[in-house]
């Protein structure tokens, strides 16, 4: 996948270059720029790694432990990821149909403060760390 990402991102800027108002392109060329910065960002892979370790050590202590909340009227952010989106029935217009939903979907309820949405990097990672399993849907 990591070696086709500067095709991609190829593609997509020409599809954009084609139609401005392309939110695919727009959106899917937005994705490959982050995931080849992330590539070659040796820093933010730290605080990837960082973060997943902190998850992962918050996580067991809730385990142990469940503390009190000093307020106790309001909620802590939700925090969620979206995992494997799959296209089913009849063809989509266009391929990156769940990429991009998900992407626009997370963006938004990100900026609502309320819901921090977790990229899929970091939970594989973390998932990893903790030593769990997503387990696959039933057919």
């Amino acid at each position: 996948m990591w070696k086709q990402l500067p095709n991609a991102l190829t593609s997509y800027r020409q599809a954009q270059s084609l139609d401005k108002t392309d939110t695919f392109a727009a959106v899917l060329a937005q994705k490959a720029e982050q995931m080849l910065a992330l590539q070659k960002n040796a820093e933010k892979r730290n605080e990837i790694d960082r973060l997943v370790k902190e998850l992962a050590e918050r996580f067991r202590l809730q385990q142990k432990e469940t503390p009190k909340s000093k307020d106790s009227w309001t909620s802590r952010p939700m925090i969620l990821t979206f995992v494997d989106l799959q296209e089913k029935g009849g063809l989509s217009e266009r391929d990156g149909f769940s990429t991009v939903i998900t992407t626009e979907l997370g963006d938004k309820l990100n900026a609502s403060g309320r819901i921090k949405v977790v990229e899929r990097v970091v939970l594989d990672q973390l998932l990893s760390e903790l030593n769990l399993g997503i387990c696959p849907a039933a057919p």
